[in-house]
């Protein structure tokens, strides 16, 4: 652990001990205690063909300082947390792991600006970032990595039926441990959008994207490579039907790569697909379906077209009671002269409960089936209290 973190986590306990004195700094901050403690088992922890179970429990302090400015309609968020893992039987794999976000907004009368940033420290297990053929070649162990994201995007509404929106989207993923192995991944994308306000509630949007990726290939003495991509794309966004709302786009993607020497070629194109819709069935009984098809690199820096295709559906039982269930299917289908094709499955189940309106205990249990050249089952079982104070 270094000096930061350990700053971190002394100044949160006095924050624990004294946190109704530090819920409210005047009228534009307040200060929120936003912790959680978890129990989980697997039955897969490094999610190989030989299965490997443990339980672990998982304790996060943290903090949430949220700034208002009503008059000039500006808003910022900053949560940060500090993930303490610990194994019972595989202690090797104790972390502590920083999460750290930032939000902000402003809404004027024809502008608005929203803005994002991220920082995660992760584990994650190597099929999960780079499959093998080779098993003698599986790491035991949880590789951590380290996750940047950046938004800004601004929206500016020239008429009553014409916006325009713009910004930019960055990414950054890194390894903390085993970097020699893995290729890094950079990447800034450009959105371009002209909106059409067809109705009151419902948009039509056509735009375009601009992404260049650099890919560092940890195993190739020819260096890395990088792509520049452009995405056209149409869409529908608000309410689409009385009881269906979210947003939907189609488009066309062209890809091009350079050295050629390593990846074996040097243009694509592909379709690309992307929608979230809500299909409110009752007032207790919600339906949300997700639909994707993006282009993307794995650890091994390959590249691949993933579609995805995810069903959650919510109910509440009562008013301190609900249940959620999740359904997700994905398929990665590799550029390379291989054809490889990697498949997941993912089915959950959890049950939330609200004892009170600042405590909220979950339960879940979870299967995933990889049908991929890294072959494997799982099951997850869990149990989370969340204070939010």
């Amino acid at each position: 652990m270094n000096l930061s973190r350990y700053i971190i986590v002394i100044f949160m306990f006095p924050v624990f001990l004294l946190a109704t004195q530090f819920a409210q700094f005047g009228d534009a901050v307040s200060v929120t205690l936003d912790s959680s403690v978890t129990y989980a088992s697997t039955s897969n922890i490094y999610k190989t063909p030989e299965r490997t179970s443990d339980d672990y429990f998982v304790w996060s302090p943290g903090l949430k300082i949220d700034l208002s400015q009503g008059e000039s309609n500006f808003d910022l968020s900053l949560s940060i947390a500090h993930d303490l893992n610990r194994y019972q039987r595989l202690s090797n794999l104790d972390s502590d792991l920083l999460r750290a976000s930032l939000f902000g907004s402003y809404r004027g009368a024809v502008t608005q600006v929203l803005l994002s940033y991220g920082m995660t420290e992760g584990q994650s297990a190597q099929s999960e970032l780079q499959g093998q053929t080779n098993p003698s070649l599986y790491i035991e162990d949880l590789i951590e990595t380290k996750t940047d994201t950046l938004s800004l995007i601004a929206k500016y509404r020239y008429s009553p039926k014409l916006s325009f929106s713009s910004g930019i989207n960055a990414y950054d993923l890194s390894y903390s441990t085993y970097a020699s192995r893995f290729s890094s991944k950079e990447s800034f994308t450009i959105p371009i959008d002209v909106i059409y306000h067809y109705s009151e509630k419902l948009d039509m949007i056509y735009g375009i994207e601009y992404t260049n990726k650099e890919i560092g290939l940890a195993s190739s003495d020819k260096g890395g490579y990088s792509t520049d991509e452009v995405y056209y794309k149409v869409g529908l966004s608000g309410d689409i039907r009385p009881k269906l709302d979210g947003n939907i786009s189609v488009g066309l993607r062209h890809i091009e790569f350079s050295n050629e020497d390593v990846i074996n070629y040097s243009k694509k194109e592909t379709l690309g697909i992307q929608s979230a819709l809500s299909w409110r069935h009752t007032p207790k009984f919600t339906s949300i379906l997700n639909l994707s098809r993006n282009y993307d690199t794995a650890g091994s820096g390959d590249s691949y077209n993933q579609t995805k295709v995810s069903l959650i559906n919510r109910y509440t039982i009562k008013s301190d009671l609900s249940i959620n269930t999740l359904a997700s299917l994905s398929s990665k289908q590799y550029l390379s002269g291989s054809r490889r094709s990697d498949e997941l499955d993912r089915y959950e189940v959890n049950l939330d409960y609200f004892p009170h309106q600042n405590v909220i205990i979950s339960a879940g249990y979870a299967y995933s089936n990889s049908r991929s050249v890294s072959r494997y089952e799982a099951e997850d079982l869990s149990i989370k209290a969340s204070i939010l104070y």
